[in-house]
């Protein structure tokens, strides 16, 4: 997972695209390719899923393809990040994925909150996954800029939302002095299961 962060931590111009990172998993062999499909979900906590799809190429070559689903929503923004955050979860061990009905069902009832309950606090809803996508979305070097401008006034943290294309308050939670360590605890939370 490191490479990925290592990868887009030098971008400084915003917003990071969803199809760059696409095409670094891509370009890495972990899938041949990665499709994205707006759908009507239930109302439930779901905003996004992500579905193994394999089929025969045209040589009897077994093609593997993730289908990203995300919630139909009018704001862009989540869709970036719901988005960036399924991507993600493809460079999962196997042993971190849900492969069953049941377990998908239990990774509901245990890492997110209702949709409506719009977020208030970007760690309520599957934190983790959140959590490395913002590191994306708002990479280390942007983000070192990003903050020198606010602290000389130059910006808000409601301009860097719109610029970045990420909802503001995710953008709050990467602006914060202690934003590091959550990142820096992200991977052990995964390994310490």
């Amino acid at each position: 997972m490191n490479e990925i962060y290592d990868h887009f931590d030098c971008y400084t111009r915003l917003p990071v695209l969803i199809d760059d990172v696409r095409n670094f998993i891509v370009a890495r062999g972990v899938v041949d390719r990665i499709e994205f499909s707006a759908t009507a979900m239930d109302d439930g906590a779901l905003r996004g899923m992500l579905n193994v799809h394999e089929e025969l190429g045209a040589y009897g070559n077994r093609i593997v393809a993730r289908i990203i689903y995300s919630r139909q929503i009018s704001d862009d923004k989540w869709i970036r990040l719901v988005c960036c955050k399924e991507l993600l979860h493809i460079l999962d061990r196997e042993e971190e994925t849900a492969s069953t009905v049941e377990e998908v069902s239990h990774l509901i009832d245990h890492i997110t909150v209702p949709f409506e309950a719009g977020f208030p606090q970007p760690s309520m809803a599957d934190h983790l996954g959140m959590i490395r996508a913002l590191r994306i979305l708002m990479p280390r070097d942007a983000l070192h800029y990003l903050r020198i401008q606010l602290s000389e006034k130059n910006t808000t943290a409601e301009e860097i939302s719109r610029i970045a294309e990420v909802p503001l308050s995710f953008v709050q939670l990467s602006l914060l002095d202690e934003w590091w360590d959550y990142v820096n605890l992200a991977p052990q939370q995964v390994a310490s299961g």
